[in-house]
């Protein structure tokens, strides 16, 4: 589309938009434009130019397929129609599951989708356990970006795959530390220390580390379950 207009000094310049739209893809666009020309027979050069050039770039594009950040939006898009529309999610939760894909697959939304293998998904996902990302978390946002995935390739715009490169990816859940013990000696020395300074839970303290009894058990203890004579004590309460 060519377009006239006049600068502030009278003179009459010529603007070029050139907009494509892709016919397998119509979430893929590719727009061209340029102003300042002279002449109208000038714009007209810079048209098919930039049509050639649009033309050019949307083979290409097509070529390797959907972009990630278009395959994404369009995922939001046809769920938000079918998920949020419908009562069984909520807007919130549907705008926090594109947030926390396009937060986290930033560096990917402009590169073609099939270039998100599972070695890729494996790198991103290990950036979160690195960054602090719980277990739950990162379990859920690979639920949703293997629903962006079977999305694509149910509705025909990722041909070229046949199933989610989550497939062969697999979370480990976060290791739990050990609680640190008390040697035997480091008891003795607390216990100790808890008798010279007269402190009101030294008896208390002597009894759990002692015998090894949990504080359930300890509350639930009653004097006749003291044996003195045999010194031995009944547990019978959790």
């Amino acid at each position: 589309m060519i377009q006239s207009y006049t600068t502030q000094k009278g003179k009459t310049l010529y603007k070029v938009r050139v907009f494509f739209r892709s016919s397998k893809n119509p979430q893929l666009r590719i727009t061209r434009q340029e102003g300042g020309i002279e002449s109208e027979a000038r714009a007209q050069k810079v048209e098919a130019s930039l049509k050639k050039e649009c033309e050019r770039e949307l083979q290409e594009t097509e070529a390797r397929g959907i972009l990630f950040g278009d395959l994404t939006q369009s995922w939001y898009e046809h769920f938000e129609k079918l998920k949020v529309a419908t009562g069984q999610r909520s807007s919130t939760t549907h705008q926090d599951y594109l947030g926390g894909i396009q937060k986290w697959f930033h560096d990917y939304s402009r590169r073609p989708a099939v270039e998100i293998n599972p070695y890729v998904v494996s790198s991103v996902f290990e950036l979160m356990k690195s960054q602090g990302l719980c277990f739950g978390h990162r379990k859920k946002l690979k639920q949703i970006l293997k629903s962006i995935f079977d999305y694509g390739i149910q509705s025909g715009q990722l041909p070229s795959l046949y199933r989610s490169p989550t497939f062969e990816v697999a979370l480990k859940r976060d290791e739990e530390k050990k609680p640190e013990v008390l040697t035997h000696l480091q008891i003795q020395a607390l216990v100790q220390k808890a008798y010279e300074s007269k402190h009101e839970w030294r008896r208390v303290w002597a009894v759990a580390l002692l015998t090894g009894m949990r504080s359930g058990e300890l509350y639930a203890l009653k004097w006749n379950d003291v044996n003195w004579e045999n010194k031995l004590i009944n547990v019978n309460q959790p």
